[in-house]
């Protein structure tokens, strides 16, 4: 079993609103990250916990390693802990994890889902077809961009079984809409 937990005693997820946090991975070189990762072949069950938007380790999951070898190849077990709400480009991400994994003969064979933050998503600006030809992030009006319920139907497709502990949304007093009741 390998862990990779996130404090929430950091900067950014205490203040969301000022940058979005993205775990204790945020600033680890791909390369690096991989060749470290490269050494754990038994790991069968590993869990992300708080992470933030980090896609670094679905990324390594769905790629694998430069040469070919798939990361974890005895990885059976995933088990995400989700702090916040995370944007419909990190489930895609997810997803793509999944399915590759699967088609690799390499699948994720059980999938959890903890945390309240795993109970609705968002579009992510750049994925936005409304924002328009030279905006940027700060242009995105996230007020108008209703969250929506994570059902896991699609996660379900990918992986023997989902198990499903996710919390009820906290009250939260922060001003960034999502986060926010």
């Amino acid at each position: 079993q390998l862990v990779f937990i996130h404090s929430s005693l950091c900067h950014a997820c205490v203040n969301f609103e000022l940058a979005p946090c993205r775990g204790t991975l945020q600033d680890v070189d791909r390369s690096e990250l991989e060749l470290a990762l490269g050494r754990f072949s038994n790991v069968t069950v590993l869990e992300i916990r708080r992470q933030g938007f980090n896609t670094i380790l679905l990324t390594l999951l769905k790629q694998g390693r430069e040469d070919g070898a798939v990361v974890f190849p005895a990885l059976h077990t995933l088990v995400l802990d989700l702090h916040f709400d995370v944007g419909e480009s990190w489930w895609n991400e997810l997803r793509a994890a999944l399915s590759q994994r699967k088609s690799a003969g390499r699948p994720i064979t059980k999938l959890v889902i903890q945390g309240e933050g795993g109970l609705r998503s968002y579009r992510d600006w750049h994925e936005d077809p409304i924002r328009g030809e030279g905006k940027d992030e700060d242009d995105f009006d996230y007020g108008a961009n209703e969250p929506f319920q994570v059902t896991l139907e699609r996660e379900a497709q990918l992986v023997g079984e989902v198990v499903d502990e996710r919390n009820a949304p906290r009250q939260c007093s922060c001003q960034f809409p999502y986060y926010s009741n």
